[in-house]
């Protein structure tokens, strides 16, 4: 059994290995709210250098990757066929990372049941396949072990990986020397950056936002805006709030003796105090219809919105085939596909005074939602 699994069926987290201070209160009235002292935390790494912030921004110091100056409108690349198989790159494991180092998702997941390999390999591809090849540099937010840093290699983009905990680090820099992979790695908290605005061309973040404590979830977007050059793309997956899943899990919590017939999983978190937040416990899927208005209080432009996978992770071997079939039948039935596992979303960084002259947000949304529907029904 996984370090992490015996961690949550003991009750037990390991403490987040960062230096970061808890968070003080934000004004919500501002763009990115009251500064504070963490970004400051990550400004000192080797080879990277720092500079002022922006003057409206406080003394904070940033992480200056000298952004790419043309932009980035290109990005809104074809993804993956619905239930269409594809042949999903495979990166080089080497068999030289400690036990001690191997990171439980690439064990249990990546390297576990063919359910499981399918649901961890899906989920990344389809984020990664929002974006084009037209190079730049992305930020993979929550990048773990690196298979995310991995797939935005192989499509042509210098990767840059953060994650607020970095135990996975280690096993992260292992497979990307495994594959002739040069990426860069840094401890940081997604909802304050450490990079100058415009520092990246694409940035990613799969299974991350549901992981966010939910009052700071605004102010992670706007952070992933304000990296973002003009024209660039925020791709993400989060579990499907209305799908079979995560509807039978907020059955199960309000029944604790079913968890005794169910495998570990994350079950949606009730009322979390902050002191009691763990990125690794907190799970907290956002509705379809939230997210996007998020993304577009932060500023983007929902660009797509789809929904994938309905095979269970504790699928046997055995029946695996079979359930892929049924998988590619129910993602191409206009009434079904809603109720999938996985919710993944690309958005587009407008620039505001571009987004404000162009009309409401609720006119901008109803046009792009029925948009959406139409496409769905084709």
């Amino acid at each position: 059994m996984g370090r992490r699994r015996r961690d949550h069926r003991a009750g037990s987290l390991p403490a987040v290995q960062s230096d970061l201070p808890r968070r003080p209160e934000r004004n919500a009235g501002t763009f990115r709210g009251k500064d504070h002292r963490r970004r400051s935390l990550h400004a000192g790494a080797e080879g990277l250098g720092s500079e002022p912030r922006h003057p409206e921004a406080g003394a904070g110091r940033l992480y200056p990757l000298q952004a790419r100056s043309r932009s980035a409108r290109g990005f809104r690349g074809a993804p993956a066929g619905r239930g269409r198989a594809v042949k999903i790159p495979e990166p080089v494991i080497p068999g030289d990372i400690p036990p001690a180092e191997l990171p439980a998702l690439l064990r249990n997941w990546h390297l576990g049941s063919k359910a499981r390999r399918h649901l961890s390999r899906r989920r990344f591809y389809e984020v990664t396949s929002l974006l084009d090849r037209s190079g730049g540099r992305a930020l993979d937010a929550g990048c773990g072990w690196g298979y995310g840093l991995f797939l935005l290699g192989r499509r042509g983009f210098e990767p840059f990986g953060i994650d607020i905990v970095q135990d996975d680090f280690p096993a992260a820099r292992r497979v990307a020397s495994a594959n002739a992979l040069d990426v860069a790695l840094a401890g940081a908290d997604l909802g304050a950056l450490p990079f100058v605005e415009g520092s990246f061309a694409a940035m990613t973040a799969v299974e991350t936002i549901e992981h966010v404590f939910e009052e700071d979830r605004m102010s992670a977007l706007r952070e992933a805006w304000r990296v973002l050059v003009p024209g660039g793309v925020l791709a993400l997956s989060t579990p499907n709030e209305r799908s079979i899943v995560e509807r039978g899990k907020r059955l199960i919590v309000r029944f604790p003796l079913l968890k005794r017939l169910f495998p570990p999983m994350c079950y949606p978190a009730g009322a979390v105090p902050r002191e009691s937040y763990h990125p690794y416990s907190y799970h907290k899927p956002v509705p379809p219809e939230a997210l996007r208005r998020m993304l577009e209080d932060a500023g983007f432009e929902v660009a797509a919105v789809k929904t994938v996978i309905f095979v269970w992770k504790s699928v046997p071997d055995a029946l695996f085939a079979a359930a892929r079939l049924v998988e590619t039948a129910l993602e191409r039935a206009p009434f079904v596909r809603s109720l999938a596992s996985t919710l993944v979303v690309s958005a587009i960084k407008v620039e505001r005074s571009a987004y404000a002259l162009s009309g409401s947000r609720e006119q901008k949304s109803s046009g792009r939602a029925a948009a959406q529907d139409s496409n769905n029904c084709k």
